[in-house]
């Protein structure tokens, strides 16, 4: 595992880093979060890495305002968060898994003791999403393959979930590892040969044309 903390987030060095590997963010779309099984749209997920390899000059899709009002606050949010917890949060860049082409970018990484023992999902969504998030006060299903991708990413036993809204009160969940994340171990065991066939099958095409 290698952890870029001088990195920043958004940036075209942190395109670059990310570009191709399997992210927390995205392993949502290789899993179902209610049987834990490989989803039929992984395939989709196999097209955009391998558009992301081979067209990088693709333009990057504009943000909304909810994502720009979500970067504007996340440090407010971050440090609302690290009151709550009574530890300090650090902030990084990416983290590369030593699993093959596979890293996340958590939003903090939490040390005791100098030891890496948890990390951080932090969201900061429109209110009404954040009024649902503590209504239903479990982890939403659309961030559970990222927050449980995140633990196995970077080898800790803990996530927190947390999600901010200015002047309201502040939620968080801790997740800890559990069955669905040995699921999605076995999921990502058969998702990366799939992705790896498919790029080697690429590179094939490549070379036979490259010498006709």
């Amino acid at each position: 595992m290698k952890i870029y903390r001088d990195i920043e987030q958004g940036s075209e060095e942190w395109h670059l880093i990310r570009k191709g590997k399997v992210t927390a963010s995205r392993l949502g779309q290789i899993i179902t979060p209610k049987t834990g099984k490989l989803s039929a749209s992984h395939e989709d997920l196999i097209d955009e890495l391998l558009e992301e390899v081979f067209f990088p000059e693709m333009e990057q899709p504009r943000e909304t305002f909810w994502q720009r009002w979500g970067k504007d606050h996340e440090a407010e949010a971050r440090d609302a968060l690290a009151e709550i917890i009574g530890v300090e949060i650090q902030e990084v860049g990416f983290v590369t898994a030593d699993i093959e082409a596979c890293g996340c970018s958590p939003d903090g990484l939490i040390y005791i003791d100098g030891e890496l023992v948890a990390g951080a999902e932090i969201k900061c969504p429109r209110p009404k999403t954040h009024r649902r998030y503590v209504r239903e006060c479990v982890l939403p299903d659309e961030y559970k393959a990222q927050v449980h991708g995140s633990m196995i990413f970077c080898e800790v036993e803990h996530w927190h979930f947390s999600s901010y809204v200015p002047g309201w009160q502040p939620f968080n969940l801790l997740i800890n590892r559990d069955d669905f994340t040995r699921r999605l171990e076995d999921v990502l065991g058969e998702f990366l040969p799939k992705y790896r066939a498919a790029y080697s099958a690429i590179m094939k095409t490549e070379t036979k044309q490259s010498r006709n």
